[in-house]
């Protein structure tokens, strides 16, 4: 009876290593992001399409503060961010209330004005492998996602993506 125990142990052990090891493999390259993730400060890496260089959202340099009572503020430039611009930043009250569901859906709501807009957030759990990355034009590969970045999928109206940013924290 022992012996049948133990190899039944034995079984039920290298089953779940098998189990763990597959899951393993298949995680996820990214995951909805939680408002746990979104605290912080973080910088834009890329914004696709740019639509638009006239236009705040398309700018190359923008940065994000999410703060853990739900408000955020951010800044955008043409230019990067100098030391005074970033110090203005860190003063500056937060403008914005926000909330992430289940989901990763993220909706941005303006305290002084009716606006929201929302956009699908995401954390990258895995760097993009080298043999994929290879295959993507070198030009094309800048402001790709690594891991622990963040990309906000724009919606518009429609529910459909408008704009994507990716995001890297920086505090």
């Amino acid at each position: 009876m022992r012996k049948r125990f133990g190899k039944g142990v034995c079984v039920v052990v290298v089953s779940l290593m098998v189990a763990v090891s597959s899951y393993a493999e298949t995680e996820h390259a990214s995951r909805p992001a939680t408002k746990k993730d979104l605290v912080g400060t973080w910088e834009l890496v890329s914004v696709r399409p740019a639509q638009n260089a006239k236009d705040p959202v398309f700018y190359p340099y923008q940065r994000f503060q999410f703060n853990a009572d739900s408000s955020m503020k951010y800044m955008t430039s043409t230019e990067p961010f100098t030391k005074d611009w970033l110090d203005k930043f860190r003063k500056e009250q937060a403008a914005i209330d926000f909330r992430v569901d289940e989901r990763g859906v993220l909706s941005l709501m303006w305290q002084k004005k009716r606006y929201e807009e929302s956009a699908i957030c995401a954390v990258s759990q895995k760097e993009i492998p080298a043999d994929v990355l290879a295959k993507i034009p070198k030009d094309k590969r800048k402001g790709l996602p690594k891991k622990g970045d963040m990309t906000l999928s724009y919606l518009n109206p429609e529910g459909r993506i408008a704009y994507q940013k990716v995001l890297t924290r920086v505090a």
